[in-house]
């Protein structure tokens, strides 16, 4: 009978370091789930962001290109900026608040002669996904293209 009742309390025994086992496993799977999931959004934004920033370039380039061959070109131009805000809503880039785009037109002199540089920024804030989930943590990082060219119009 004594044996029967060891035998039964080592069964138990194990059953119990089974149960502490899969119990610790759990707490350390639900402390690390956060942080996995935190890491592997992080990379997502990061690239989205630099995804975002090759395709500012773009539309600053043809904002550039546009600028270069306009004749009487004006710093902050709205032909410019209208051409560059419409390829934006092409290419599905436009921010759900006009506030967070920006698009300037930059010339060395007032008037521009053939060979003056012409630049055209075109800036946007970049909100994460990672900062809707973490609700202290919204950063709207600025991120732009910018483009020079010299101006040829007359050319």
């Amino acid at each position: 009978m004594i044996q029967l009742q060891q035998l039964s309390m080592l069964r138990i025994s194990r059953l119990l370091r089974i149960d502490m086992r899969k119990a610790q496993a759990i707490v350390e799977m639900a402390l690390l789930i956060p942080v996995l999931l935190l890491l592997v959004l992080g990379i997502f934004d990061a690239s989205r962001a630099c995804l975002l920033k090759a395709n500012l370039n773009e539309v600053a380039r043809e904002g550039v290109r546009k600028a270069a061959l306009l004749e009487n070109i004006e710093t902050d131009d709205s032909r410019v900026i209208d051409y560059c805000t419409q390829l934006l809503e092409e290419q599905g880039l436009m921010p759900e608040e006009l506030t967070d785009l920006t698009i300037l037109v930059e010339l060395e002199q007032s008037t521009p002669i053939i060979g003056d540089a012409i630049t055209v920024r075109v800036s946007r804030r970049f909100r994460g996904i990672s900062g809707r989930i973490i609700p202290f943590f919204e950063p709207a990082i600025p991120i732009v293209g910018k483009s020079v060219m010299r101006y040829e119009a007359g050319s």
